[in-house]
């Protein structure tokens, strides 16, 4: 411990680093093993705007963009937590319960709580919405002209039961 190199020459390494103790400058370095860092110390990109910290004090990954924590992965309680949009391309499947403006209710498989609740259904042109208004009245809005709601019972694609027709 506390050896220094005295004959090193590489370009793009930097070993006199005063705040940081190895900086690589150079875009075509590569390591052949793993880097270990010491908890709570981060990767970063130039400064702390974008960085990865990690610890094993509480199994935690968090990622930060323009110095703000955008998501964090941790072993305990709440598995993963994301901070901002999310946009998934694929297929994403959950296995319990998903909560909405709330947390995921017990039995529930979707529990959605905001003061817009409703549900947007797009196909192509044609939109149909689910509303539940603050006095509990629920809406059923097949939107458009002529546009029919329909009620099914049975098996496979189902009977109509009931039909309610716009004009």
């Amino acid at each position: 411990a506390g050896d220094k190199i005295t004959n090193f020459t590489s370009t793009g390494i930097d070993d006199n680093a005063t705040n940081n103790k190895l900086t690589i400058t150079d875009s075509s370095s590569t390591f052949s093993e793993n880097v270990i860092l010491a908890n709570g110390n981060s990767l970063r990109w130039t400064n702390d705007n974008v960085r990865i910290e990690g610890t094993t004090a509480g199994d935690n990954l968090t990622f930060y963009v323009n110095s703000q924590e955008i998501l964090k992965l941790a072993q305990l309680e709440t598995l993963a937590t994301l901070t901002g949009n999310l946009s998934v391309s694929g297929t994403g499947t959950f296995a319990g319960n998903v909560g909405i403006g709330v947390a995921a209710h017990a039995t529930a498989s979707l529990n959605i709580t905001n003061t817009d609740q409703h549900i947007r259904l797009n196909n192509g042109s044609e939109l149909g919405i689910i509303t539940l208004d603050t006095d509990g009245k629920l809406d059923l809005w097949a939107h458009g002209t002529d546009e029919t709601i329909n009620f099914r019972t049975g098996t496979g694609s189902g009977t109509v039961a009931m039909s309610v027709v716009g004009t």
